[in-house]
This record gives C-alpha cells, structure tokens and sequence, in this order.
C-alpha cells in the first residue's frame, strides 16, 4: 500500500464495499503505524456529528498532540477509489468543518490545532487520486 499525504477498530458492514475484506486488516496495520509516536492518539471509526446523527465516520481519526494536528485518515485497498476521491475534492464539508467544530466543542482541541487527510491506498490506486487532486 502506498502512503499519499494530503486500539482496533471493530468491523463494518460497509468493508466489502470499500475494496474486500482484507480492508479491516490494512486499518490494524495503519492504525499500529499511526501509534508508534506516543503522542499520536487515534480513534478507528470516529463518528462525526451532524444536526441529525452521525454524518461521516473516517477509518480512523488522528490527534497528534506534539504537532497540535488532526488527521482524517482514509484506507482503501480499491483499484479505483472514485468514491474515495469524490470525499477528499469535498473534505472540508465531508469531514474537517464538523470534526473541527465537534473537538473544540468537547475542549480536545483549540483554533491552533491544524487538519490534514491522510489516505493509505494501493500503489496502483495513486495515478487515479494524483490526477484530480483536492481543490
């Protein structure tokens, strides 16, 4: 799996859908990679609140309280991840804008804290995200 910068979790209904079973195993094996820096805490399928229930649930959620950054991380071992691709162009609406509100809510975080996604992909997938990068 390629790494593209831009606890266990417990198994999801919607994992053959993202690319095949095997996607619960490269979630373990990011989120051991993720936590080998002791600041770093990561939640595996963090809710994200809307106004009426949950609105999206990253693959995993990460705080890195040295470096005051929270990162979305997506996994996905797809051979086109359109899906994937479409969330990212619209991360600050899929994700940042409610996760930023929700942790400064919950007092996790303050207005200094940055955001990032994080994608762990197959190396074939790259060229496909690579060719329309988030605006």
């Amino acid at each position: 799996m390629a790494h593209n910068n831009g606890g266990a979790g417990t198994p999801r209904a919607g994992a053959a859908r993202k690319g095949g079973a095997s996607v619960e195993l490269y979630e373990h094996i990011v989120l051991a990679y993720l936590t080998k820096d002791a600041f770093v805490f990561v939640s595996p399928q963090y809710s994200i609140r809307g106004d009426k229930g949950e609105w999206s649930c990253p693959d995993l959620v990460a705080l890195n309280f040295r470096d005051r950054r929270v990162a979305v991380v997506e996994v996905s071992t797809a051979w086109n991840p359109k899906s994937l691709r479409e969330k990212i162009q619209n991360r600050d609406a899929q994700w940042i804008t409610r996760l930023r509100d929700q942790l400064r809510a919950l007092n996790v975080i303050d207005d200094a804290w940055t955001f990032e996604v994080q994608l762990f992909v197959r190396k074939a997938a790259v060229p496909a995200i690579s060719q329309h990068p988030p605006t």
